[in-house]
């Protein structure tokens, strides 16, 4: 459980603060011209909240709502605490 959470919580960081994916995705979206598939696409957007992210890879991988639903509070709580210190802090 411990080891799944750390892939998926790796895998959704990697996906809403890495900035050519996001870049990448906003790119595809903005080339689309119909506009039905453009709303479907802009409702899909979930890459851009990592605990929105983690939710819905953890309940696609696990199909366990409780679990998803554990790890989308763990990461909500990463979020809330400790980003703020991670922006101050450069390497």
């Amino acid at each position: 459980m411990i080891v799944m959470f750390i892939k998926m919580f790796l895998l959704s960081y990697v996906i809403t603060r890495f900035d050519p994916l996001q870049i990448t995705i906003e790119s595809i979206i903005d080339s689309i011209k119909n506009k039905t598939l453009k709303s479907i696409l802009v409702l899909i957007n979930f890459l851009s909240c990592q605990p929105c992210c983690i939710f819905w890879l953890s309940l696609y991988m696990t199909h366990n709502l409780y679990l998803s639903c554990l790890y989308y509070f763990l990461t909500t709580w990463y979020d809330k605490l400790i980003t703020p210190y991670e922006k101050r802090i450069r390497f």
